[in-house]
């Protein structure tokens, strides 16, 4: 179904992914920038078209919030983090609700944690936590990311990245 990128990183297992890295589109007058990585080098933002142009995973995973459902499609914390250059290292991500969770290195280079911008193939709404929204395998790895554990993991209304302090 999907594109198997390999890595020779023992550390990297390969993830099924929808498409590998598209042409950046360029930023249109007036397009909003709904994600921000926090680089050492200072901040790199992106639109949701951009977003969408990163590396891709989908996979289903229970909301465990709302206890629903869905197969939701988005970029790897793990291209992000390389993105970030902060790749192996643990990384919090910040929702604009003020949230944080700190997501650790083990967690996201070995799994396909993302960070998802749509659901059943539709964009994410505000009322299902969107437009961004990190999401764990906990379906495809369920002793491996428990709800009572991960639950409070699951940052809504994701808007940036950076190395965990």
């Amino acid at each position: 179904m999907g594109l198997r990128l390999h890595s020779a990183d023992p550390d990297k297992p390969p993830f099924s992914y929808l498409h590998a890295t598209l042409p950046l589109p360029a930023t249109r007058p007036g397009e909003a920038v709904v994600f921000t990585l926090h680089t050492p080098k200072g901040e790199r933002g992106f639109t949701l078209r951009q977003l969408q142009s990163l590396p891709a995973v989908s996979y289903p995973a229970l909301q465990p919030q709302v206890a629903q459902q869905h197969t939701y499609q988005g970029v790897p914390l793990r291209d992000l983090a390389e993105l970030t250059g902060v790749s192996g290292q643990d990384v919090r991500v910040m929702g604009s609700d003020d949230f944080g969770a700190t997501i650790h290195a083990a967690d996201y280079m070995k799994y396909p944690v993302m960070v998802a911008y749509s659901a059943e193939g539709q964009l994410l709404t505000p009322a299902q936590k969107g437009p961004l929204l990190v999401v764990f395998p906990d379906v495809q790895a369920p002793q491996r990311f428990p709800a009572k554990t991960y639950g409070s993991q699951w940052v809504w209304f994701a808007e940036s990245l950076s190395r965990a302090p």
